[in-house]
């Protein structure tokens, strides 16, 4: 489907010319909206469009928000030397000067808030010229390497792009985290998450390059017995589909939920990162296990699959009705009959009834904190411009209340999973850190990233504790 990435007409009435629209609709925002959602609504007043021209609306609002902040050093660039906004190069090649400019670029723009700023105020043809040439110029990317831009025929800016993409190839941390999307206000955690996780130069590497793309997408099949017709049905309509364990990672155009097998419950979308999470929750036959912050249910349903788990049950929680109502659909929909659902709200524990407190309590707890998210920014880029690092106190102060009070739902002996979708050490190690210091009836068994930079998936963590008698 290469075709419907054809550059189209930049005219009046043309392809470019909605998606410029689309574009300030969106930055019009009190503050920027979860742009999957957003996107789906929006793009429903537009009749005339088809699926090959929502495909190509879709992917380029997305590369906007993972390589636009580097339309925004281009253009600080010029604005700091003055130079004409079609000047092929505003600083020399030297080494040193692209690196004098990134330092004064992070001190301007420390935050999402000037970077958001900055999109509002520059001209949507000249903002999108930047992110076209830089996302053909990515590995795997739809769009030809040499296509032209449609809105000029110079070839200046693509000189521009090669210049800088040589200081990437070469050049230091900075520069390559700027190429491949990851803010540079996180430089410091990137340096830290690489020392925790005993990173070599080569994973340092391939965790930024990853996200300048987004991941594969990753099922998990709810009734092992059904995984043969699965693949079946996948490649039936033109997916290719690679099995790793238990999961599936497949690829084609086809929407996944208007295949019989997920409508029948067979099979949840769940990256593998996350499914590496609920695999941590190795729940015997007839033990209890609670999900405490369980959104959407994806990892309550994957621990209530487990063999022998209709001789238990799980529980979820979450704090939001409506996630539980969600939930609720998805269990009916998978024929699951050993989950149980209700609410709490972070504090003082639900009152899990007999069936619980008869067992002493849970075998297994997973607390799957809410976070900055920020392991997801391959697949939702439009998060790490919503989260601003002044709310990170608060964050991780939540999630260790909720730790702290989960764990009290442990039984003796039992297992407490901490979690998160974050690489940040703040909300992972640290935290548990902090927990192992303050209850000694806990002991680490064990702790590690998940996923990205060792597997093609999002990023998450986990740490497995264990309760004394």
């Amino acid at each position: 489907m290469k075709s419907s990435f054809s550059a189209g007409s930049s005219g009046k009435g043309g392809r470019w010319s909605y998606l410029y629209r689309l574009w300030q609709a969106a930055l019009a925002q009190p503050e920027l909206p979860q742009f999957d959602r957003w996107f789906a609504r929006e793009i429903k007043q537009y009749k005339q469009f088809g699926k090959q021209d929502r495909y190509w609306y879709s992917e380029m609002l997305f590369a906007a928000l993972r390589f636009g902040c580097l339309a925004t050093f281009f253009d600080f660039l010029h604005s700091k030397t003055g130079a004409s906004r079609r000047a092929a190069a505003p600083f020399s090649a030297s080494r040193d000067v692209v690196g004098e400019s990134l330092a004064a670029f992070a001190k301007d723009f420390p935050g999402p808030a000037p970077v958001l700023d900055s999109w509002r105020k520059m001209p949507p043809g000249e903002f999108f010229e930047w992110v076209y040439r830089r996302y053909a110029a990515e590995e795997g990317s739809e769009l030809s390497a040499g296509a032209n831009w449609p809105g000029t025929a110079e070839k200046s800016r693509g000189q521009f792009l090669s210049t800088f993409r040589s200081h990437v190839e070469g050049g230091g941390l900075r520069e390559r985290m700027l190429w491949h999307g990851v803010p540079l206000w996180f430089e410091r955690f990137l340096k830290e998450r690489a020392r925790r996780s005993g990173w070599n130069r080569e994973e340092t590497e391939r965790f930024i390059r990853h996200h300048g793309s987004r991941p594969p997408l990753w099922l998990r099949i709810n009734h092992p017995a059904r995984t043969a017709e699965v693949i079946r049905e996948l490649k039936s309509n033109g997916f290719t589909v690679q099995e790793q364990g238990e999961a599936l990672q497949v690829e084609g155009r086809k929407g996944i939920y208007e295949l019989a097998a997920y409508k029948s419950g067979w099979v949840e979308v769940q990256d593998l990162a996350s499914q590496r999470i609920g695999a941590k929750v190795n729940a015997l036959p007839g033990q209890m296990a609670w999900d405490c912050c369980a959104g959407g249910g994806g990892k309550t349903l994957q621990i209530a699959a487990r063999p022998g788990g209709e001789r238990g049950a799980v529980y979820a929680s979450d704090i939001r009705e409506y996630k539980l109502e969600e939930l609720r659909r998805r269990v009916r929909k998978a024929q699951f009959h050993n989950v149980r659902t209700v609410v709490w709200e972070g504090e003082a524990l639900p009152d899990f009834g007999k069936e619980v407190r008869n067992r002493g309590g849970f075998h297994w707890v997973l607390v799957d904190a809410p976070c900055s998210a920020s392991g997801t920014w391959r697949r939702n880029p439009d998060g790490k411009w919503r989260f601003d690092l002044s709310g990170l106190p608060a964050l991780t102060a939540l999630q260790y209340q909720l730790l702290q009070n989960a764990s009290a739902a442990v039984r003796p002996q039992g297992r407490l999973v901490y979690a998160t979708c974050s690489w940040l050490a703040e909300e992972n190690e640290l935290i548990v850190e902090r927990f192992l210091k303050e209850n000694p009836a806990f002991r680490l068994v064990e702790q590690e990233l998940l996923g990205s930079p060792r597997e093609n998936a999002d990023t998450m963590f986990a740490a497995t504790l264990t309760k004394s008698l």
